[in-house]
């Protein structure tokens, strides 16, 4: 292959790396949402009786 095609295979290659931690740190922050709100919920639906 030529030095053109390993660069930007390289650069698309470091940019995919990109996207994949910010969907990461994106569905980590989603799951840690949910069970911060769910945790904090959780006492009230204990606690009164409706």
């Amino acid at each position: 292959m030529s030095k053109n095609n390993n660069f930007i295979l390289s650069v698309l290659n470091v940019l995919s790396w990109i996207i994949f931690i910010g969907l990461c740190v994106e569905a980590g922050a989603l799951i840690f949402n949910f069970v911060f709100t769910f945790l904090s919920l959780l006492p009230q639906t204990i606690f009164t009786k409706g």
